[in-house]
């Protein structure tokens, strides 16, 4: 049976025991209820040292991520908070910053930050603007943090579209990466999925979050057909690659409108 999404701690939760390809973090999460209730001692009965540590509090909203919205970024975490005083403020943030904060349903998610990261990013299992079959990878390996592309706070950013049908990438980080995205594919039985992961020093790739991708174009292709056309295209590109008997040069020069009227550049 295919797994079902919840909310982010759900999903992560669920994942934690069964991923092959990549890891998730210690962590621990609870809703606004059990936190009003129960209070840190949500964070005391955990066996990790949660205290000792850098941490990162993350929302985890019941309309955060769903299969017709997804509100990426929205609501607040908060980032190397050490202490308890320091957790308890970070969570009564994390919780005001939900839209319906008095929701006892939300969640607040916790876990140790990532050291030593060497690259981190979002990963779609579909190209979100056409809902082509290809694996469409941004990627920072350069500022060691990994917030930079969900929050678009770089210029360094790589994107990478890798052909779906035979996915061969030459680099070892992104190879194990499209590892995980067909993992993952199987495991939901999904084939559009939106994933935020890292990477650090030691190799571990790092599954931060996974949630249904909610494409721009509903219309749907398969994969066989999107090849075929691919194929057509290739094709009709070698022909008119030829040369031609009559003309000079040996193959073709390809422009977009070449052969526009001046008059209109000037109109």
């Amino acid at each position: 049976m295919s797994l079902k999404f919840g909310t982010k701690g759900d999903n992560l939760y669920n994942l934690s025991t069964i991923l092959r390809y990549g890891k998730v973090l210690p962590m621990v999460h609870f809703t606004v209820a059990e936190w009003q209730n129960q209070s840190m001692r949500l964070l005391d009965m955990n066996s990790f040292d949660w205290l000792s540590t850098k941490l990162i509090v993350r929302s985890s909203g019941v309309d955060e991520d769903n299969l017709n919205q997804s509100l990426a970024g929205k609501f607040k975490s908060v980032t190397n908070v050490c202490g308890s005083k320091n957790v308890k403020a970070a969570i009564e943030d994390v919780i005001t910053s939900f839209d319906d904060h008095k929701n006892a349903l939300n969640q607040i998610l916790v876990q140790p930050m990532i050291e030593n990261v060497i690259a981190s990013g979002v990963a779609f299992t579909r190209d979100p603007s056409t809902g082509g079959h290809y694996y469409v990878v941004n990627i920072d390996d350069i500022s060691g943090r990994t917030d930079t592309v969900t929050s678009g706070s770089t210029n360094q950013l790589k994107t990478i579209f890798i052909d779906k049908f035979q996915p061969k990438p030459t680099d070892e980080l992104v190879s194990s990466l499209i590892k995980l995205l067909k993992e993952l594919e199987d495991l939901y039985q999904n084939d559009s999925l939106d994933v935020e992961f890292a990477a650090n020093q030691d190799g571990q790739l790092i599954l931060l979050q996974v949630r249904p991708l909610v494409l721009e174009q509903k219309q749907s292709f398969s994969l066989e057909r999107q090849n075929q056309v691919l194929t057509e295209i290739q094709n009709k590109f070698c022909d008119f690659n030829q040369s031609h008997p009559h003309l000079f040069g040996k193959k073709t020069v390809f422009g977009v409108m070449p052969d526009w009227n001046p008059g209109e550049i000037l109109g």
